[in-house]
């Protein structure tokens, strides 16, 4: 798919945990998003990373750590409606493991 099939739906900032992120979100057709977005923080160099939605966190970092990857602190966030923390490989790849928080009514 190219990024041309893309759409810009959103441009805002969001505060996540202690990083205040400004970014872009595009969506298909499909409903699939892109995200690019930029922290607050000065980073020594980009950084690629993938979001994973997820429905059981603690099952999900389980299965991350047991893989060798481990929690970046300044990423941990913990909100009335999501709980986030990126989790770095040991060669340095990262993933943003995210879990939605729903209402208990909500199927």
């Amino acid at each position: 798919m190219s990024l041309r099939m893309w759409k810009r739906s959103t441009s805002e900032d969001k505060g996540i945990g202690e990083l205040n992120v400004k970014g872009i979100r595009m969506k298909d057709a499909n409903g699939f998003y892109l995200d690019i977005s930029t922290p607050d923080k000065e980073l020594p160099q980009d950084v690629t990373v993938i979001r994973m939605n997820v429905d059981d966190f603690d099952e999900a970092a389980k299965f991350l750590k047991d893989h060798g990857f481990e929690p970046v602190p300044i990423s941990v966030a913990e909100e009335a409606y999501m709980r986030a923390t990126v989790f770095k490989s040991p060669s340095g790849f990262e993933i943003n493991l995210i879990q939605h928080k729903k209402k208990k009514n909500q199927s």
